[in-house]
């Protein structure tokens, strides 16, 4: 399993884990902020530079235009599946002042999950997967914790909660 950690310009609430060798990082954006208040030099960071001025001191970059039908988050989902990544672990992804945002990175777990791969997105308390004809067993670690499921499309089949 090749992993990929993608650092976007949402909310930061912490890392749950720290890249290891050989695992991709990405900044998209003004996520190349978390990524740094991380300690962690991202691999390439991409973006249009809407939310932030393009950094002088580092040199991996991939700039596109403003104008485009993707968000910088998604161009770095993309990019880590040109890469071979097969997991993804999204932070920065919620919150901030972009609801549509958020929405398109709760979408962007369904077009890593339609492609092979597994995305996770992580805020303050919560983690985000998509399921796709599939099962997933999930233990309740705490007494306080939820669970919540809920339909990307117009209908949801074959669901049961144990």
């Amino acid at each position: 399993m090749k992993r990929c950690f993608i650092f976007a310009a949402g909310t930061y609430y912490g890392l749950r884990e720290r890249p290891q060798t050989g695992d991709l990082v990405l900044a998209a954006d003004a996520g190349y902020l978390a990524c740094r208040q991380a300690g962690i030099t991202p691999d390439l960071l991409l973006g249009d530079f809407d939310s932030m001025d393009q950094p002088a001191d580092f040199d991996h970059v991939c700039r596109v235009p403003v104008e485009k039908d993707d968000t910088d988050t998604m161009l770095a989902v993309k990019t880590a599946l040109e890469q071979g990544c097969d997991e993804v672990y999204l932070y920065g992804g919620t919150g901030g002042k972009r609801l549509d945002h958020t929405l398109a990175n709760l979408q962007s777990l369904l077009y890593l999950r339609r492609r092979g791969a597994r995305g996770y997105m992580y805020d303050d308390d919560f983690l985000w997967t998509v399921m796709e004809n599939e099962s997933m067993t999930i233990q309740r670690t705490v007494e306080w914790g939820l669970f919540s499921a809920f339909s990307l499309g117009d209908r949801a089949e074959g669901i049961d909660e144990t």
